[in-house]
């Protein structure tokens, strides 16, 4: 089975825009990154957007909007520290990304 390849983001609506997006969610964003991961979100944002004009392709910048604000969203649930140590705290074994797919195909039945 080969991958297909996906097609190319030519045109700026085309760019990830979340969804009930209001600007006062940059300033939560911001207010949750740490000096370090504003720097680390910036870096990674300008290298997607030369790709993006050196591939003619905005899916790069994509990949980076979405998934610092998805994570974001996620770290700045209620107790998330919480959750976290738990999870980094748990003694069972850890999973290979195929245990994962074969899990999720199983409880998907």
């Amino acid at each position: 089975m080969s991958a297909m390849a996906a097609e190319r983001l030519r045109e700026p609506e085309q760019l990830y825009v979340p969804l009930g997006y209001t600007p006062e969610d940059a300033d939560r964003i911001r207010e949750n990154l740490t000096e370090e991961q504003g720097r680390e979100f910036w870096r990674q944002l300008m290298n997607a957007i030369k790709r993006a004009r050196n591939e003619g392709d905005l899916r790069a910048i994509n990949l980076v909007v979405e998934s610092w604000y998805r994570t974001l969203l996620f770290a700045s649930r209620p107790h998330f520290d919480d959750l976290w140590d738990g999870a980094q705290r748990t003694d069972g074994p850890r999973l290979s990304p195929e245990d994962v797919r074969r899990r999720r195909s199983q409880r998907d039945r």
